[in-house]
Formats: C-alpha cells, structure tokens, sequence
C-alpha cells in the first residue's frame, strides 16, 4: 500500500507520487483526502503550508479526489484516507467511489472512529480499516477495535505475533505503517500481516515477492 503514492520519492498525495507508486509495483494507493477550498483533494495538512510554502500552482500541490480517480479508475486499488471527516462531505468520497465503479476495490479508513462508524451505518458492505495513531497502537487491545472494521492500521512498531493471532482470530486485517526499512517488512511478513503501508513501494515490493516464492512450511 503506498502511503500518499510514493511519497518517498515524489511529492506525496500527487499524481506523480501515485504514477510512480504503480510503477513501482504497488498493489494499493494510499490516498489522503480532506474538503479544502470546497473541493474533495488529496491532501494530508489542513493548509499547504508544509507541502507546497501555500502556493496552489506548485508541482507538490495536491490533486482533485476525483481526478485521481478517473485517471486510475480500475487500474488500482484504493485505500482511503479521510482526514478531519464531517457529516457534510464524508458521504461524498463513497458516492465518488461509487460512481467511478471502484466501491469494490476501495477500503476507507481514518483515526476519527466515530466518522468510520457513521459511514458504516451509511453503507455496512464498505471495507473500512480503523487506524490508529502511534500513541493509540502502543498496546492497543483487539477486542477494542470497532466491530464494523475489517482491518487495522497500526504503528508498525507495536505490531507482533500476539497481535496479529488476535487479530486474524477477530478476521481483522492487519496493514502496520508506515514500512520503509526492508529488515522491518521481513519482520512483519514473518509474522503474517496482509499488508504493509510504506512510502518506497521499490523497496518493499522485492521483500514481498520473495517472501511469496518462500515455500510453504512442512
């Protein structure tokens, strides 16, 4: 899953942080998306300041949600990342999904469980991860985890065998963040995860095929 594209290597949430994330053989775009200037866009921070010095024509400006999804349509999967979501707009990001015929390779996720769960009861099939911050994952309970949630998004530090048994044992999904050291994705594929949110799809993508040409234990 590339975390805002390839944003180790491109200027995250753009569309060349995305190309590069699909060429660089991720399975996932991890996409911010946040209502700025009354627009959906891909953009983590509530202003530009950090991305771009406040400037909207600059090549680090985020993209339009929608346009990200015309331009990949069915050519990737989507994890959806809402950032500060209210009643207002959140709906809009699933009827987008709808409408460009992706709900089926989509999943959202947020730190703001209540918005999860108001989506939830707005659409039960959509696939939603709950997502915890570093803080929030530092022992953080299974049975805790929302039950409308098929998976978990966790500070990668705090995920080991204990967690992913309890996990898989609730059918959760486990997607640790952020990955970017290839000794820690061996760690954590050793351990079972279903995915890895990384910035560098080109250094976790060899782990990952090797780990795959592994044969299967007697």
């Amino acid at each position: 899953m590339a975390h805002r594209g390839a944003s180790g290597h491109a200027p995250e949430n753009t569309l060349a942080a995305f190309e590069l994330a699909l060429a660089q053989g991720a399975d996932v775009l991890e996409v911010d998306v946040r209502l700025f200037g009354g627009e959906l866009v891909t953009l983590h921070d509530p202003t530009l300041d950090r991305t771009t010095g406040g400037r909207i024509d600059h090549p680090a400006a985020p993209a339009v949600f929608e346009a990200v999804l015309a331009r990949y349509g069915r050519r990737a999967r989507y994890l959806v990342d809402l950032k500060e979501p209210e009643p207002a707009w959140e709906g809009r990001v699933v009827d987008l999904l709808e409408r460009h015929g992706v709900l089926d390779r989509s999943m959202v996720q947020s730190f703001d469980l209540a918005a999860l769960e108001r989506l939830h009861r707005r659409r039960p099939s959509l696939p939603i991860a709950a997502l915890y911050r570093r803080a929030d994952s530092v022992g953080l309970d299974v049975a805790a985890i929302p039950s409308f949630a098929c998976a978990a998004g966790v500070h990668h530090p705090n995920v080991d065998a204990t967690f992913v048994t309890a996990a898989h044992r609730r059918g959760l999904a486990v997607h640790p963040w952020t990955v970017d050291d290839a000794a820690e994705a061996e760690r954590l594929l050793a351990l079972g995860v279903d995915a890895l949110i990384t910035n560098v799809p080109d250094v976790v993508r060899p782990v990952i095929d090797a780990a795959q040409r592994l044969p299967a234990a007697a």
